[in-house]
C-alpha cells in the first residue's frame, strides 16, 4: 500500500495528464495536453528593494532592456537593488553609471511605491510572488553618454543598454510593472 501512496504522489506533485476526445466537436483524433504542476512547496517570495531614476524629455522616457529576472526582455526604469548600507541617492547614481552609462547631477525625490505580481521562474519550476519595492526620482541632469549596448559583465548582469522611447509608442506588455505604475502617477496612459 506504500509503495502505491509513493507512487501517487510522485506523480500528483510532478505532472498531471489529460486526454481528451473531441470527437464530439467535429474533431476525429484524440488529443493529449501535459500540463506542469508548479509544486506547491515551492511558492516562494521574492522581494526586491531598489532606487530608480525617471528621465524625461519631451515625451520620451529613458528605459533599459532587462536582461533576466521577472522583466526579462522588458522596458524597465534605470536603477536597481540598494546594496546593504547604501543610501537610496547612492543607489541610483551607481545603478545608472552601471546600467545607462550616465552620471547623475540634477535629481529629486518623486515617490515611493510598490507593485505585486506572480512570476514563474521557469529554470527552477518556482512559482514566486515578487513585491517590488521602488524609491523614484526624477533626473533633471546628467553628464556622458547614455549607452545603447552595455556589456553584460559581473559589474552589470540587468542592462542590455538604454535609450529614449516615446511614451505614446509604449505597451503595457513590453514594460516592467514599476515603470507602468509610475507613468501612470506621471499622468500618461499606457496603451495595452
Amino acid at each position: 500500500n506504500s509503495y502505491y501512496t509513493d507512487l501517487a504522489n510522485y506523480f500528483k506533485w510532478r505532472f498531471a495528464f489529460f486526454v481528451f476526445f473531441l470527437l464530439g466537436c467535429g474533431h476525429s483524433q484524440p488529443y493529449v495536453i501535459i500540463l506542469k504542476k508548479v509544486r506547491s512547496e515551492k511558492v516562494k517570495e521574492f522581494k526586491q528593494l531598489g532606487a530608480y531614476g525617471l528621465v524625461i524629455i519631451n515625451n520620451k522616457i529613458l528605459l533599459i532592456r532587462k536582461n533576466g529576472g521577472p522583466y526579462n526582455n522588458k522596458l524597465d526604469l534605470p536603477g536597481g537593488t540598494i546594496e546593504f548600507g547604501e543610501k537610496p541617492e547612492e543607489a541610483l547614481k551607481r545603478e545608472l553609471k552601471e546600467e545607462v552609462g550616465v552620471k547623475t547631477t540634477k535629481y529629486e525625490l518623486f515617490d515611493a511605491d510598490s507593485v505585486f505580481f506572480e512570476w514563474l521562474y521557469e529554470k527552477e519550476n518556482i512559482l514566486l510572488k515578487v513585491h517590488h519595492l521602488g524609491i523614484f526620482y526624477k533626473i533633471y541632469d546628467y553628464e556622458g553618454n547614455i549607452e545603447e549596448n552595455i556589456k553584460i559583465d559581473n559589474i552589470n548582469n540587468d542592462s542590455k543598454g538604454a535609450k529614449f522611447y516615446d511614451i505614446k509608442d509604449l505597451k503595457k506588455d513590453n514594460l516592467s510593472e514599476i515603470a507602468i505604475l509610475e507613468l501612470t502617477k506621471l499622468g500618461y496612459s499606457i496603451n495595452k
